[in-house]
């Protein structure tokens, strides 16, 4: 059996069962239809160890272990964790134990102290600061639980508790990570990337699917929209010192619409301040002004070495390396760092925004219906 812990779970209030239910949901998605019970802000799945590594890619965990259960009962848990200690045979050992249900007659410290001294009367060691092995004992209203080691989980929300947003994802290192930390508060999340190339197959065989593949372990199911940029490219050609701004402009207000029209809640967006010349505040401050959508941008205070690293963590990095043709950097070689809202309105005026977003929306696919 393994046991699951959350953390931030646990500060919800009345509504506490809407997230662990959704936790459950997902973990069952996860690892298919198996029996999942709830006791005592524990959650217990009729799983072996086989399934950990799965359950490390679920938001909302803290924490694994694969545990014994044994009866609530003393005598049982001093012959349950001494056999455990004869098949470790460590030179010093250490018992924590949890009474989560407090109608167990003995506290958590005595619990300990009785299985202590009585593994101590077999010749083991007990050593409460230097020790080789840690035993938990978690005592619960039905059962009780033993185990040796707490796997870390990803933390965070479950996926779905926090609305649904649509990422940016241009194919860099920055945009899968802020999608990946978005969705760790419990949001779900689908992607917007504009493309360059002509040909369908370059298209489904580049690193975009692989990338938003590498995601949905995390994620789970999201939808990959399409949207080219050739209509933007066209009516821009003779525009040279603000062409990255109004290309920013209009990947937003497709954004916005598409949000508006799929229903959701906010954009999803990897800048980071000041980290290239169209993330400068004056730049950040300009493009989104006027956008009736909420935009995050969940590494605005990162560095770029935080973000590779993270990169790195989820599997997202060697992917976002490879050779790609990329729209922003196509779009401006030396761009403007800053630009004023109302050189922003004249381009878009000038050069018909409006009537070029509404033309590449109706290019919209979704990768599955390329």
């Amino acid at each position: 059996m393994l046991l699951v812990r959350y953390a931030e779970i646990g500060l919800k209030g009345k509504n506490r069962a809407k997230f662990e239910n959704k936790l459950i949901q997902n973990i069952k998605e996860k690892i298919g239809n198996v029996k999942i019970e709830k006791e005592l802000c524990s959650i217990l799945i009729d799983a072996d160890s086989s399934k950990i590594p799965l359950l490390k890619e679920v938001f909302g965990i803290a924490w694994i272990a694969d545990v014994k259960v044994c009866p609530r009962d003393l005598e049982e848990l001093k012959s349950k964790v001494l056999e455990l200690i004869k098949s470790k045979n460590p030179k010093t050992f250490k018992i924590t134990t949890n009474r989560a249900d407090k109608s167990f007659p003995m506290n958590s410290v005595e619990i300990s102290r009785e299985i202590g001294k009585s593994c101590e009367s077999q010749n083991y060691k007990v050593d409460l600061k230097n020790y080789e092995l840690e035993i938990f004992i978690d005592v619960l209203k039905n059962r009780a639980l033993i185990y040796t080691e707490k796997i870390q989980g990803p933390g965070g929300l479950p996926v779905g508790v926090s609305g649904k947003v649509l990422c940016l994802l241009s194919g860099g290192i920055d945009s899968p990570v802020a999608a990946w930390l978005i969705a760790k508060r419990g949001a779900k999340v689908d992607f917007l990337h504009f493309y360059s190339v002509r040909n369908k197959e370059e298209l489904e065989q580049s690193k975009i699917p692989k990338i938003v593949a590498q995601l949905e372990k995390y994620l789970g199911k999201s939808t990959l929209w399409l949207i080219p940029i050739w209509d933007f490219q066209l009516a821009t050609l003779n525009l040279e010192q603000y062409e990255l701004q109004l290309f920013r402009r209009f990947m937003l207000k497709v954004a916005e619409r598409l949000a508006k029209e799929k229903g959701y809640d906010a954009i999803v967006l990897g800048d980071s301040l000041a980290q290239v010349a169209s993330q400068t505040i004056s730049n950040l401050t300009v493009v989104e002004k006027g956008l009736g959508v909420t935009i995050f941008r969940p590494l605005i205070g990162f560095d770029k070495k935080e973000t590779i690293e993270l990169a790195k963590r989820i599997g997202t990095y060697e992917l976002s390396i490879q050779p790609y043709k990329d729209c922003c950097a196509l779009i401006a070689k030396k761009p403007k760092t800053s630009i004023s809202f109302e050189k922003l309105q004249e381009l878009e005026k000038e050069y018909k925004l409006d009537d070029i977003i509404s033309s590449s929306l109706e290019k919209l696919k979704s990768l599955q219906n390329l």
